[in-house]
């Protein structure tokens, strides 16, 4: 896919980040195409929403740099920040600026409509775009409702709404698969999709679903102790892999150096030395692995030892 004029490139390169005691990322790169949807998928807890807000302007990282459209975000003045964020509609999990972005005085079909008013739409323009789309959410239900008076869920889906007719030319939906129930998947894949194809809006999306990245990225990128191990087409990336316990077993064999280590990644933030990374069997690697790499050290021992007495001989 051609990149499309007016979406947003995003560049993180050697992002590392340490939150209180606990290291999250460790030199992190990735390109995300811009023009496409890129879906980060790892486990719970992995940095993933961390990632995202440093992408958006809410959370410096601890070392390396994360680039829109070629500048640093962290290097921006407050006006400059504020000016990118105009062109990024985002959804993130935890508690963030953009939940502000549910009016309590303003009933559901109103939360959805505001960003398209905000830019000069008609209300004809306006009821086009929005109607379809919650009808799609199973919204059409809570259009005259206040947010506080429908359940949590479809408060997410609201927001997924919302960010999905805003024609901005960045998306960034985090944890995706926590904001609809099953019913809803395939009307926000086919909503994601049509934003990226007519508008070409760049979506970066966060998930540890399985299913919903393969039906919906152009590339998937895996996140897994504090970096990024694997990046490629789903159905490369993904073949094969059904479970999270078939996803743990592909990608662990990407990073034998087990959990990311405070020391290590500290070390590598002074002086501006590259990290290093020394290797430790984990605990969690599978016995059959430690034996082989027994077995592989006594054969080239032994073979090391022959050459030596029939060179000598």
């Amino acid at each position: 896919m051609e990149s499309a004029p007016g979406a947003s490139k995003i560049e993180f390169d050697g992002v590392t980040t340490v939150l209180g005691d606990e290291p999250v990322l460790h030199r992190l790169r990735l390109s995300v195409p811009d023009g496409q949807v890129t879906v980060i998928l790892g486990q719970s807890g992995c940095g993933k929403t961390t990632l995202l807000r440093h992408l958006v302007g809410l959370l410096p990282p601890t070392g390396g740099s994360v680039r829109l459209d070629g500048r640093d975000v962290w290097s921006l003045t407050s006006a400059e920040l504020v000016s990118a964020r105009g062109g990024i509609a985002a959804v993130l999990g935890g508690s963030h600026p953009f939940d502000s972005w549910l009016f309590s005085s303003m009933n559901v079909y109103e939360n959805v409509a505001c960003v398209l008013r905000r830019a000069g739409a008609t209300d004809d323009e306006v009821h086009a775009t929005t109607a379809p789309l919650m009808q799609e959410f199973g919204l059409a239900a809570f259009a005259g409702s206040f947010p506080e008076e429908i359940p949590a869920h479809a408060r997410r889906r609201v927001l997924l709404a919302q960010a999905l007719v805003s024609g901005m030319p960045l998306i960034v939906l985090d944890d995706v698969d926590t904001a609809f129930d099953s019913r809803y998947t395939g009307a926000i894949v086919r909503a994601i999709k049509s934003v990226n194809e007519k508008a070409r809006a760049t979506v970066l999306i966060t998930t540890h679903d399985l299913d919903f990245a393969r039906e919906v990225a152009h590339e998937v990128a895996v996140l897994w102790n504090g970096k990024i191990v694997s990046h490629g087409p789903p159905d490369v990336l993904l073949r094969g892999v059904r479970t999270g316990e078939e996803f743990g077993r592909r990608f662990f064999r990407s990073d034998l150096a087990g959990p990311l280590c405070r020391d290590v990644v500290e070390g590598g933030l002074r002086g501006g030395e590259p990290a290093r990374r020394f290797f430790a069997i984990d605990p969690d690697l599978p016995v059959w692995c430690v034996v082989a790499l027994l077995l592989l050290v006594i054969v080239f021992v032994f073979w090391s030892s022959a050459g030596t007495v029939f060179g000598g001989s």
